[in-house]
């Protein structure tokens, strides 16, 4: 006849089910679920979500200074020449701008067009 104790025979079933339940999930759940109960792992993969989370913030800010200094870039570059659309070549340069624009366009037609160039020298 065995000695046991009423309390360790209602345990038995309840430290059964625990260690039936651990191994299923063991079976059953994904190597982060089963890494993450380590605390080691845990602390780890912490420190580098915290790493990329700071990573990702820092580029977000860069990005938002490189669209500021883009922007800022183009508004110079704007208001030093302006945009194509006020240079329309169906109407009379009235600017001085719009003058100077037509000028350098023309006289870059003139100097890099072979055919044109080659016309010029032989009507010479």
């Amino acid at each position: 006849m065995t000695d046991t104790n009423p309390r360790e025979q209602a345990e038995a079933p309840t430290e059964l089910e625990a260690l039936q339940a651990e191994n299923h999930l063991l079976k059953t759940a994904g190597i982060i679920e089963v890494a993450v109960r380590n605390p080691n792992v845990s602390e780890y993969m912490r420190h580098w979500e915290g790493r990329a989370e700071k990573a990702e913030t820092e580029c977000r800010k860069q990005a938002l200074e490189i669209l500021s200094l883009h922007g800022q870039a183009m508004d110079a570059i704007e208001a030093r020449h302006p945009p194509e659309a006020s240079l329309d070549y169906d109407v009379i340069p009235d600017t001085p701008e719009q003058r100077s624009h037509i000028a350098r366009h023309m006289a870059e037609f003139w100097a890099t067009h072979p055919n044109l160039r080659a016309m010029l020298d032989d009507a010479t």
